[in-house]
């Protein structure tokens, strides 16, 4: 049973209701556990929010307009377990803007992104 949430994914509809949805994995893994509570992505209807660290905190924040791919990208022991790696590219990069490795149910985030979009 999870304590504390990996990561935490919010979406504002355009009403103004606020949705939360907090995905806590079943499985502990010492090393995936730290590795994924590092992140955090928060949706919102104009922009993507991704930060990043423990103590040292980065922050970076997307346009949902400029958004141009959003990528999962699973391995068979990955699709096992309900993890995978999430990539977001947008109009203004080659490479993909934000990476985040070992995110539990990538394929709905990547759903969430898209619907807001």
């Amino acid at each position: 049973m999870a304590i504390f949430p990996i990561i935490s994914i919010m979406l504002r509809e355009r009403c103004g209701k606020v949705e939360k949805v907090t995905i806590k994995p079943s499985v502990w893994a010492s090393a995936g556990f730290i590795k994924r509570m590092r992140y955090s992505l928060t949706i919102y209807p104009s922009k993507l929010v991704f930060r990043s660290g423990i103590l040292a905190r980065s922050e970076t924040e997307i346009n949902i307009s400029d958004i141009r791919a959003v990528s999962v990208e699973q391995s068979i022991f990955e699709r096992f377990i309900g993890v995978g790696t999430l990539s977001i590219a947008t109009a203004g990069t080659s490479l993909p803007e934000i990476t985040i490795p070992s995110i539990p149910d990538p394929k709905k985030t990547k759903t969430l992104i898209l619907a807001s979009k």
